[in-house]
């Protein structure tokens, strides 16, 4: 199973991003080789909608096309729930 968390980048490697319409990035894994990601994706909502609602919505659509089973997220929004 695909999984998708919201993260940010560090020199460490990746960290769970607080908030999960606001993160810069979403890392995929395999459920079956979880130590590291399939494919790191930038946010490319987030510069389009600085201020305002609706980010997590729209992310939301961009994720499901990605056939993902499930997100992992410390925080998640009305919209994107």
């Amino acid at each position: 199973m695909r999984v998708i968390i919201p993260v940010l980048p560090q020199k460490e490697g990746l960290l769970i991003a607080q908030h999960f319409g606001r993160a810069p990035q979403f890392a995929v894994f395999e459920s079956q080789e979880p130590d590291k990601p399939l494919d790191v994706y930038k946010n490319s909502v987030l510069p389009q909608m600085a201020s305002g609602t609706g980010r997590g919505r729209i992310i939301t659509e961009f994720i499901s096309s990605m056939h993902v089973g499930a997100i992992v997220t410390k925080e998640i929004g009305p919209g994107a729930f």
